[in-house]
């Protein structure tokens, strides 16, 4: 796992990774999403969208990350919309939890 820091004031940005930046597990309840902003919502769908189409381009690519980014492009872009037509509409989170699917690839 890795974040990012950025330098507004020299314009740089540095990552930095640690093996303890990696979680242990993660707790997903799509319930907490109701209230999003709709702007959030597609933010987010469109985050996991580009994460997956990039590990396909990634130096790092193998059979096993292709399988997963482009299960997680066909997800987003069969599920997100249903979202954004019914953000309540909670059959759609276990096929479209964002957060899910970008693990899932890396």
């Amino acid at each position: 796992m890795w974040g990012t820091v950025w330098d507004e004031k020299n314009g740089n940005k540095y990552s930095i990774s640690h093996h303890s930046l990696y979680p242990e597990s993660a707790v997903l309840i799509p319930e907490l999403t109701l209230t999003m902003p709709r702007a959030l919502t597609v933010s987010t769908g469109l985050d996991a969208l580009s994460h997956a189409m990039e590990s396909l381009w990634n130096k790092s690519n193998n059979v096993i990350s292709s399988a997963f980014a482009t299960n997680a492009i066909k997800l987003v872009r069969t599920n997100l919309p249903l979202l954004l037509a019914d953000p309540s509409n909670m059959q759609v989170y276990p096929f479209l939890s964002c957060r899910h699917i970008r693990l899932l690839h890396f």
